[in-house]
Parts: C-alpha cells; sequence; structure tokens
C-alpha cells in the first residue's frame, strides 16, 4: 500500500493528503444548524396535520369544555352554591361562586389533551413545551402590568371603593383562588396561543397569521356590550395586544409557560386586588367605578401596548433558553 510502500503510518498518509488537498479535513466537525425553540416547538405538535383535524380537534374542545362547565355548575347549584346575585342575574359574588366560575376552565385543559390525543397524535406536553421555570418570570411580569395600570387609574384622579370582603375570608380563600385562576389563564393560552397557535404556525409561517389570528379572535370573544360608550371596543384592543404580547413570549422560549404566568398574574391582580366595578367581585379588596370604565379601559390599553413593546424589545424580562 501507500503507507507502507513510503514507510508511513497511515496517520501520516492521511495529514499528508490532506495537506495536499487529495481528501478533507476529517478532524474537523461540522457546524450542525440551529433551530429556533419557536420552531422546534412548532414542529413537536404533533406528527399528524391536516385542516380537517385542527378542525376536528377544535369541535373536540368546544364540546369538552361545554360539557365540563355544565357539569361545573349544575353541580354547584344542587350544592346550593349561589351564583346569582338578586336583580342581577348571574354574578358569582362570593369567594366560592368565583371558585366554581374559574374550574369551568378546567375543561379547556381536557379538550385540548383530547384533542392533541385523537387528532394529532401528540400530548398535552406537546402544547405546554419544555422550561416550565419561566412560569415564574411570566407572572411577575403580568403582576407588573397589573400594578402599572392601577397606578395610572389613580394617578389620574380615579380611586377605588373598599369592598365588603373581610381580609380574614380573602387570606383563606387566596391561595386556592389563585391555583384555579391558574388553571383558568392556563386553559386560555392552551387554546388560543398552544393549540390554536400551532396548528396555525405549521401551514402558514407568516407571524401576522399564527399570532394575530388567535389574539384578534380573543380580543373579539371579550367584547362586553353592557360597558358604556366606545368601552367595549376598548376591551377588545386592549385584551388582543395582550394576546400579541403573550405569543411573542411563546415565539421567544418556544413554551407556553411563561404566557400562562403572564396571562396568570394580570387575572390573579384583577380578581384578588382592585378591579373594574363589582362583576366577578367575589375576591377583590376594592372596585374602581364602573360608570369610569372608558377612560379605565383606556388606561389598560395603554398598559398593554407597553406590555408588547417590552416583550418585543431587549429588554424583555423574559429570556429565550440558549440553543
Amino acid at each position: 500500500s501507500y503507507c507502507h510502500g513510503h514507510g508511513l503510518t497511515c496517520e501520516e498518509t492521511l495529514r499528508r493528503r490532506q495537506h495536499e488537498g487529495y481528501c478533507p479535513d476529517m478532524t474537523a466537525t461540522r457546524e450542525r444548524p440551529t433551530i429556533s425553540p419557536f420552531a422546534r416547538y412548532i414542529a413537536n405538535a404533533g406528527p399528524k396535520r391536516g385542516f380537517w383535524r385542527a378542525a376536528m380537534g377544535l369541535g373536540l374542545i368546544l364540546i369538552v369544555w361545554i360539557g365540563w362547565t355544565a357539569l361545573v355548575l349544575w353541580s354547584a347549584m344542587d350544592a346550593g352554591i349561589g351564583l346569582e346575585r338578586p336583580g342581577r342575574g348571574f354574578d358569582p359574588g362570593t369567594p366560592l361562586a368565583l371558585a366554581v366560575v374559574l374550574a369551568t376552565f378546567g375543561g379547556l385543559w381536557g379538550g385540548v389533551w383530547l384533542a392533541m390525543r385523537l387528532c394529532h397524535g401528540g400530548g398535552l406536553g406537546s402544547v405546554l413545551g419544555p422550561r416550565v421555570r419561566s412560569i415564574w418570570a411570566g407572572l411577575a411580569l403580568g403582576l407588573l402590568a397589573y400594578a402599572l395600570s392601577v397606578v395610572l387609574a389613580m394617578a389620574v384622579g380615579i380611586t377605588p371603593t373598599r369592598t365588603a370582603l373581610d381580609l380574614s375570608s380573602w387570606a383563606v380563600w387566596l391561595l386556592p383562588t389563585a391555583l384555579l385562576v391558574a388553571v383558568q389563564a392556563g386553559g386560555e393560552e392552551l387554546l388560543f396561543r398552544g393549540y390554536l397557535l400551532q396548528r396555525l404556525a405549521r401551514g402558514l409561517r407568516h407571524p401576522l397569521i399564527w399570532a394575530g389570528v388567535p389574539a384578534l379572535l380573543f380580543g373579539l370573544l371579550h367584547y362586553d356590550p353592557s360597558l358604556p360608550g366606545v368601552a367595549g371596543v376598548l376591551y377588545v384592543a386592549t385584551t388582543a395586544m395582550f394576546g400579541l404580547a403573550a405569543a411573542v413570549l411563546v415565539w421567544r422560549t418556544g413554551a407556553l409557560w411563561a404566557a400562562i404566568g403572564l396571562h396568570t398574574g394580570i387575572n390573579l391582580g384583577g380578581l384578588t386586588g382592585i378591579g373594574i366595578g363589582d362583576f366577578l367581585a367575589g375576591m377583590q379588596l376594592g372596585a374602581l367605578p364602573k360608570a369610569e370604565s372608558e377612560r379605565l379601559l383606556a388606561l389598560d390599553a395603554l398598559t398593554s401596548l407597553a406590555l408588547l413593546v417590552l416583550v418585543c424589545s431587549r429588554w424583555c424580562p423574559v429570556r429565550a433558553p440558549q440553543r
């Protein structure tokens, strides 16, 4: 052979041929293509895809959620838990009644799980993604956004009034309510920034589609015709911008946990701290006047816009994982 004929070892021959250009450097390491956390999140959204599967999955989610909600509400009424107030109809004005309403959103968790198993060959983990710890950064950001909205309201002269809830009852119910708020917020995120976002991103890669469509639907479903003036439209804008901010966190982290934390923080503040009016006020310590809804929701819209700008910037406190 060439090696033995020239008195060279095979290793020396390989180095000589590499130097002379006969063969590539076998010791060089090839750079592996990097995959972004978001691309990995979309790729792991179950092996089975298709429009009809997504439509069937959404139908299953809706059926499970409606069935679970009916079961929870019927059980509550059968147990004598008051979900109405005289002259106001459905209005959970006690901590227990609020807990019942929040528990109905558990059906979204079951619905998404069933849709993933039956329609896409995946599981709930495919929608939630990794990096569970990012929920805490999202929670802190949500509480900060809520605090900013309250500070802005007080800065323009809108002051809350103390509710009738005593502090001892509030303290007893705070932890169960916080857990149920996480169930409620997590259920909505599973549907809008999880299942729906993944389905859209698999077929339509533009962010205006996979982020914008779920955010717009989320905003429209929060329209409240009972709000005065343009407050209902402002509420839609506020929640739609929040939906975009939550989608950005999913894009940054490649998981749903930070968005769940963000949603939980904002809702936890509004339901257990100071809220607008007295609907769903079973755990509120203070209430801002509903007559000021237009100004309050305009301030909330500014807060949501600031939140969106922050998560899109380099100063976003929720960091993207190392690739």
